[in-house]
C-alpha cells in the first residue's frame, strides 16, 4: 500500500478516475458563483463509496470550500454536500421518499444505452438498491 502524505492510496484508484474532474467542476461552478452572486453550490460527491477517488472526500470538499473563501472577491461561496457521507443505500431510499425519478439518472461508466452491470460504479450503485430493498429501474446488459 503507497499512501501519499495525504493518506491517499494511489493504488487503488481505479482507472476510471479523471484526474481532478471535481476540482475543475468546483472551480467553474465557483467563478459562476461568484459572478452570478450565488450563495454556494452543490456537489453530489459520495466519500464512503467513490471507489478511491480523491477528489471525493470530504476533507477535499472542505479544502476547496476554504479556496473560494481566500480566491474569491465574495469570499461567501459555501459548497453544498448533502450526499458526501451517506451509503450508497441511504441515498437511493432517500430518492425513493422524495420521488425522485431515478430511472432518469446513470452511473455507468462503460456504456450508454444500457448500462454494464460490472464497471465500479453500477456495482455500487446495484449494491445499494439491494442494501436499499429496492429495484434499480434503468436497464442493465447482464
Amino acid at each position: 500500500m503507497k499512501l501519499n502524505e495525504n493518506g491517499v492510496d494511489h493504488s487503488k484508484i481505479p482507472n476510471s478516475y479523471v484526474p481532478f474532474r471535481n476540482g475543475i467542476m468546483l472551480a467553474i461552478a465557483g467563478a459562476v458563483a461568484e459572478k452570478e452572486s450565488a450563495i454556494g453550490i452543490a456537489i453530489g460527491v459520495v466519500e464512503d463509496d467513490s471507489s478511491g477517488y480523491p477528489d471525493c472526500r470530504e476533507e477535499f470538499i472542505s479544502t476547496f470550500e476554504k479556496s473560494l473563501y481566500l480566491g474569491t472577491k465574495a469570499g461567501n461561496i459555501k459548497i453544498f454536500r448533502p450526499l458526501v457521507n451517506l451509503q450508497k443505500s441511504q441515498i437511493v431510499s432517500e430518492a425513493i421518499k422524495l420521488k425522485v425519478p431515478l430511472y432518469l439518472t446513470w452511473s455507468c461508466y462503460q456504456q450508454e444505452n444500457k448500462a454494464c452491470g460490472v464497471c465500479d460504479s453500477c456495482r455500487l450503485r446495484l449494491n445499494g438498491f439491494k442494501i436499499a430493498g429496492e429495484k434499480d429501474p434503468i436497464l442493465y446488459i447482464n
